[in-house]
């Protein structure tokens, strides 16, 4: 029979155990970003799938690890290879999946970064939901440290607003967001 031990490690952080472990300090950047869409959130969700992200976001490319259900699904696997040149192959799990509400990401940047991005869908009226893009960015070393503090914000701020005129434009055309056009 296995017993289970809790620990709570914020009140024995000078524990034996705990005490011994080797710590960097990774920084950590939360960004926040919310938009109204005019659509509703059964529409909108099925589109977070990474499969279904080829029919609206420019320029994705994804490879297909581990999904039972050929789709986005919790614990599903996957990687991509494009976007800032460090981050040659950026491997995703997702860590949470409610249909229509939430799917949440775990995403691992090439060694330098984790990134644990959550989008969350509320419905605001019969035809529009609000869509929320949560980004923790933790540094995984000194080098990914000054990364982030140097480049998270831009690079952030520009996959949200990539994200929502690519989902707007697809939203309201029922395809693809020309490279060159520009949502007012």
């Amino acid at each position: 029979m296995s017993t289970i031990l809790a620990l709570n490690a914020q009140e024995n952080v000078n524990s034996s155990p705990l005490n011994s472990a080797k710590w960097k300090k990774g920084d950590r950047y939360d960004f926040k970003f919310e938009m109204t869409l005019s659509s509703i959130r059964d529409s909108i969700f099925p589109l977070l799938c990474p499969i279904r992200e080829y029919e609206w976001l420019n320029d994705w490319k994804c490879t297909m690890i581990y999904s039972e259900s050929g789709i986005a699904e919790n614990n599903g696997i996957f990687y991509v290879k494009m976007g800032f040149p460090l981050f040659k192959k950026q491997v995703f799990q997702v860590i949470n999946y409610v249909p229509n509400e939430n799917i949440t990401f775990l995403i691992f940047l090439n060694n330098l970064t984790t990134l644990k991005f959550s989008l969350t869908l509320e419905s605001v009226s019969d035809s529009s939901t609000k869509l929320t893009l949560d980004y923790k960015l933790t540094g995984l070393s000194g080098f990914g440290n000054l990364f982030l503090k140097k480049n998270a914000k831009k690079i952030i701020s520009k996959n949200a607003e990539l994200i929502e005129s690519d989902l707007r434009y697809w939203l309201i055309n029922d395809k693809k967001r020309p490279k060159n056009y520009i949502m007012n």
